[in-house]
């Protein structure tokens, strides 16, 4: 064997194990729901655009009646009330903060501030989704009809 030889196999096994080692990362990231597949991408891509015209109708009807700023406050909370999967939840609070909004734009707004997060179970990421797939996946049926209530009444079209 030649000496340039010797040296390109002292350099392929490492090679080898380095991309083997970022596949199998990707692969788990995937399987954990950390990462997005071009699926997952397309989907958040048209729900985002959806999410911006029904805003742009909206907020011709009614404008938001808090700012920006205060719709990521709200949404950070509603996210510390439920990204435990049940166990340390305050699903009251969660409900509280999900009445807060006035109109529809209120709501849209609040959907937009929340985006995407990632729900946590024992420590472990269990899932990844938008304000519904919380409020859906966390709230009680009787606790979500109160929330819808309170969105009838308020003459918002909106429904969990």
């Amino acid at each position: 064997m030649s000496e340039s030889s010797a040296d390109n196999t002292r350099y392929i096994l490492p090679a080898m194990l380095i991309v083997g080692g970022i596949v199998f990362f990707n692969k788990l990231m995937e399987a954990l729901g950390l990462s997005k597949d071009k699926d997952e991408t397309a989907v958040d891509e048209n729900r985002d655009k959806t999410l911006a015209e029904a805003l742009a109708a909206a907020e011709k009807i009614a404008p938001s009646t808090k700012t920006a700023a205060e719709w990521v406050v709200i949404a950070d909370q509603i996210y510390a009330d439920l990204k435990h999967s049940s166990i340390d939840d305050d699903k009251d609070d969660a409900g509280y903060q999900l009445a807060r909004v006035k109109n529809d734009t209120d709501v849209y707004k609040l959907i937009m501030a929340f985006g995407t997060r990632t729900e946590y179970g024992f420590g472990l990421p269990i899932g990844k989704g938008p304000l519904s797939y919380f409020v859906v996946g966390n709230l009680s049926d009787t606790a979500i009809n109160v929330v819808n209530d309170n969105y009838r009444r308020k003459g918002i079209k909106f429904q969990w």
